[in-house]
């Protein structure tokens, strides 16, 4: 079993292999710098809204990078990324569901909204090792 990186792109033709790889690691380089230093009110709290800006449209960029790999790919892996993406999808929004009822019905702390991106990203690359393996 081959380990990839970035396994959504390692059926991609390699010029989009490449532009996805390099522009999505310098999207997350960014966004996760301008995560913390907007969290942290650094180099300087007035400069948190301009931090913040940056962490939103790396975030942006981030997906419509992803939705141009999507197009470089041929239909049947097309068809493999979106199952994953329904499936992370469903997962991440009947477990918030749940965990928010159980909050509400048994008194323990409810879930952040912020943690959804993450559960999510976890999902869509388990159900994305699932699914290839189901397709291949």
């Amino acid at each position: 079993m081959r380990l990839d990186p970035l396994p959504e792109c390692a059926t991609a033709p390699p010029a989009a292999q490449l532009r996805y790889v390099w522009r999505s690691t310098l999207l997350a380089v960014v966004n996760i710098a301008s995560l913390v230093g907007a969290i942290e009110g650094w180099p300087n709290a007035a400069l948190v809204p301009a931090l913040f800006a940056v962490f939103a449209a790396t975030l942006l960029g981030a997906a419509y990078e992803f939705y141009r790999l999507l197009c470089a790919l041929d239909e049947m892996q097309r068809r493999i990324h979106t199952t994953s993406l329904a499936l992370a999808g469903a997962g991440t929004t009947g477990l918030g569901t749940i965990w928010g009822v159980a909050a509400l019905l048994f008194a323990i702390p409810a879930p952040h909204a912020v943690f959804a991106a993450p559960v999510m990203w976890v999902a869509y690359y388990a159900s994305l090792a699932v699914v290839s393996r189901r397709f291949t």
